[in-house]
């Protein structure tokens, strides 16, 4: 993923909702039965923090 891709996207992410697909421009139709969402964090002193979760459909 170029720089100039990747910034584009970012600029679309918000904190406080989620977006349809289309929202974000994306070439592909992927249909939602289930859900995963990761996140995982890094700490200016090493630590790290990894949370997975899934909703089955």
């Amino acid at each position: 993923m170029s720089t100039k891709l990747a910034d584009n996207i970012r600029r679309l992410i918000t904190d406080t909702r989620t977006h349809v697909q289309d929202y974000y421009g994306s070439r592909y139709d992927v249909p939602i039965k289930t859900g995963t969402t990761h996140l995982a964090e890094l700490a200016a002193n090493g630590d790290a923090v990894s949370l997975t979760s899934t909703v089955n459909g």
